[in-house]
């Protein structure tokens, strides 16, 4: 087993966003010890993501995904913002990955809903551990692709996805106090 090793500073006020990914790493690789306890595993680059911190990962050679949410916030260092000081953090950050209603299970579901549905095809959830959600990859074109190559299929290829995620339900759980209070950015 190979993990990313970097020292994080738990005592630090206001930390780095290396330490935070540093953090984030730490803690996929504890799940995915969790998940798999007798795989080699390898954690390997950064994937970009808009809603949480993505890593790719091997685990005994099956590629895979692993995306982490601190406190549910999109972006790592804009979190540590909104919630406090590092220690600070890292206890409400503990307490977030045992609610069911957080970012992770609430995606996982998702995607377990939209792989029943069978359309569009979506990645198959390899597992969920520690906050942690781990994705197998798919082939073919992205929902993104689909739309632009089949414009005319469109109210098609999102009926499933609509019919999951509204736009109303969205903003209610984004400004409901539980992901966040709503702060402007330090100066």
């Amino acid at each position: 087993m190979s993990t990313t090793s970097v020292s994080t500073s738990p005592d630090l006020a206001t930390p780095t966003a290396a330490e935070v990914f540093a953090f984030a790493d730490l803690e996929i690789g504890a799940a995915a010890t969790e998940q798999w306890p007798h795989a080699d595993f390898d954690v390997g680059d950064q994937v970009p993501s808009v809603t949480g911190y993505v890593r790719r990962i091997h685990v005994d050679g099956r590629p895979l995904h692993a995306k982490y949410s601190l406190l549910g916030v999109p972006g790592v260092v804009a979190a540590r913002r909104h919630r406090g000081p590092w220690p600070q953090v890292r206890v409400a950050q503990q307490e977030y990955v045992q609610r069911t209603d957080g970012l992770i299970g609430r995606e996982a579901a998702q995607l377990q809903l939209l792989a029943e549905l069978g359309r569009p095809r979506v990645c198959p959830v390899a597992g969920v551990r520690r906050g942690v959600l781990f994705t197998e990859s798919v082939t073919g074109p992205s929902l993104a692709q689909l739309l632009l190559d089949q414009a005319q299929d469109s109210a098609g290829l999102l009926v499933g996805i609509f019919g999951e995620r509204s736009i109303a339900g969205t903003f209610q759980r984004k400004f409901n106090g539980l992901s966040g209070p709503i702060e402007p950015p330090p100066t």
